[in-house]
């Protein structure tokens, strides 16, 4: 694909946990990698130069934005939700621009012709929308690939791609986790059109979970294998749950930051809240204000309350101030995404060495929040497409995925 080339480095023996070179136009970066929510930046509030580099940006628009935008003579599109996040991204970065395009009707060419344009000239990897309000009436109509939503759905998507190639960048294909044939039906179409980078959208679901794994996650892996370009594509994820909580354990297990050993290549945001009962976020707001903090050590999110606790579990090796975290619980999720963005990105720069020396299994386990089940399900993927034992790296790259 024009404008995206990817080497790969190393892959371990038992998982998908591969090291990666991906370059994008002409800028390189190194996976696994954390997207970081450059958007959330100010200038008092940046994190670690060391863990800079790719940068993710995530509006919503709507078919009606779309059409005042294209006619007006400066676009608020570009300028309210995405310029202020690229003026915070560097000249060296990689920026992805994410938009979510709401409605459950067919978009006209005019508004998909602007909504491309507009990427083109934002996004250094051009990736197509994500359509969640389209996907949830093919969910809630049951009736999965004949669905009159899916056959819209369907249809924008087959126009937005065959804009997006024209524009000769790099095209990204969503993935949405929906069921088996749904999978199948997208992941043809990207491939048939040459698409060698893809994102999964979770939606807000645990990607370890198996029904993640059968519907979407091993279908396109297989798709891929068949395609015989394992050392070509780039895959990405966004909108992963971050985690459940288990019976009797402390804190909750960072599922999301998992998705490298399923061999995902890049980690975004959640950009989805939950659909909580009103009388739930009542009870929430009443509550003592806590900041919930990925604990890299053990692969954890923990709930921290402001004060001692939070200034004593601050890692000493961030770029933010402990004390504007600390003086604005008002600001706590803005600063938990920068934060633990951060984290997962020093830790994302940790694996790569652990991969190329085939030990990143011994790094994992060790982790209090990998368990037994999540290390198993990465074990079980890889061996669904290596059919030899320890194979090592583009020797046997047909055979892995």
């Amino acid at each position: 694909m024009a404008g995206l080339n990817v080497k790969v480095r190393d892959i371990d023996d038992d998982t998908l946990y591969t090291h990666k070179t991906i370059q994008i136009g002409s800028t390189s970066i190194d996976s696994p990698v954390k997207a970081l929510p450059v958007g959330k930046m100010r200038r008092a509030d940046t994190v670690s130069d060391s863990v800079r580099g790719f940068n993710e940006i995530y509006f919503k628009t709507t078919p009606d934005d779309l059409r005042d935008a294209r006619k007006a003579f400066k676009s608020k599109q570009k300028k309210k939700k995405i310029q202020p996040a690229l003026n915070k991204a560097r000249r060296d970065e990689i920026n992805v621009v994410f938009v979510e395009l709401a409605t459950k009707e067919r978009v006209s060419d005019k508004n998909l012709l602007y909504l491309i344009d507009l990427l083109y000239s934002t996004s250094d990897i051009l990736a197509l929308p994500l359509m969640n309000t389209m996907l949830n009436a093919i969910k809630k109509d049951g009736k999965g690939v004949e669905s009159r939503y899916f056959n819209r759905y369907f249809e924008n998507l087959k126009r937005l791609l065959r804009m997006a190639i024209d524009t000769n960048k790099p095209v990204m294909g969503i993935v949405p986790a929906l069921n088996w044939d749904f999978t199948n039906r997208v992941a043809n179409l990207y491939l048939n059109n040459g698409i060698r980078a893809f994102c999964i959208d979770f939606n807000g679901k645990t990607v370890t979970a198996e029904n993640q794994l059968t519907n979407t996650v091993r279908p396109l892996m297989r798709k891929i294998r068949s395609e015989r370009i394992q050392e070509d594509v780039l895959i990405y994820s966004i909108n992963a749950h971050r985690g459940r909580s288990r019976s009797g354990f402390t804190g909750t297990p960072a599922n999301d930051f998992m998705t490298f050993g399923f061999g995902f290549d890049i980690l975004g945001d959640k950009h989805i809240s939950r659909n909580l009962p009103p009388h739930l976020f009542e009870q929430a707001e009443d509550e003592t204000p806590k900041f919930r903090m990925f604990h890299r050590d053990d692969y954890v999110y923990q709930d921290h309350k402001y004060g001692t606790d939070l200034r004593q579990s601050l890692p000493s090796n961030t770029g933010l101030d402990p004390d504007r975290i600390l003086d604005r619980p008002q600001d706590k999720y803005r600063f938990a995404a920068l934060l633990n963005g951060e984290q997962q990105a020093f830790e994302s720069i940790d694996l790569q060495p652990a991969i190329d020396e085939h030990r990143v299994v011994d790094h994992v386990q060790k982790k209090r929040g990998v368990g037994d089940d999540d290390l198993e399900g990465m074990r079980s993927t890889k061996k669904a497409y290596d059919g030899k034992k320890n194979q090592t790296v583009l020797s046997s790259l047909d055979d892995l995925i």
